[in-house]
C-alpha cells in the first residue's frame, strides 16, 4: 500500500501516522519506514505499532512534540553499529511516561530535552522513592517524590 506523504495512515494510528509521514517523506533509501513497505498492514507486524501509539496518545501535546521532535531525525537511518536502538529507545519513553501517569504521577512540563519534565508523586500514594528524585529513563524524566 503505497501512502501520500503527510496521509494519516489510519484513524487508530494518527501520532505514529506523523513519524511514518515524515520518514517516507525524508525520501532516504535507508528510511525506517519506506513507501509500500508492509509495517503497517501485516498482522504480524501491526500489533507492535498499535502498542506504540497508545503509549504515545498518552502523551500530552508538549510531551508528543518534545518526543517527535527526538524521534524524526532518527528515522531516516539506523545508527552505525546501533541500528534503530535509538529510535526504540525514544519512542520507549512513552511508556514510562504512561506507566508513571498510571501510577499516579502528573507531569508539569515537557519541553526541550534541556527543560527535563518534572513528575510528582499524587498525595494519596505512597512516596516512590525516599531520595528525593529517581531517573527514570536517562535524565530526561525525572521523578520527583512529594
Amino acid at each position: 500500500m503505497v501512502r501520500s506523504v503527510g496521509e494519516p495512515v489510519a484513524d487508530d494510528l494518527l501520532r505514529v501516522g506523523e513519524l511514518v509521514a515524515h520518514s517516507i517523506a525524508s525520501g532516504s533509501p535507508k528510511a525506517y519506514f519506506q513507501a509500500g513497505d508492509d509495517k503497517l498492514t501485516s498482522p504480524a507486524k501491526r500489533h507492535f505499532f498499535v502498542a506504540i501509539e497508545d503509549d504515545l496518545q498518552a502523551l500530552d501535546a508538549r510531551a508528543w512534540a518534545a518526543l517527535k521532535a527526538e524521534a524524526l531525525p532518527r528515522l531516516t537511518a539506523p545508527a552505525p553499529g546501533r541500528g534503530w536502538e535509538e529510535l526504540y529507545s525514544i519512542l520507549n519513553q512513552a511508556r514510562g511516561y504512561k506507566r508513571l501517569a498510571e501510577m499516579g504521577c502528573g507531569c508539569s512540563c515537557c519541553g526541550s530535552r534541556a527543560e527535563a519534565p518534572r513528575l510528582s508523586g499524587s498525595e494519596s500514594r505512597t512516596p516512590l522513592s525516599d531520595g528525593g528524585s529517581v531517573s527514570v529513563t536517562n535524565t530526561r524524566y525525572l521523578l520527583a517524590t512529594t
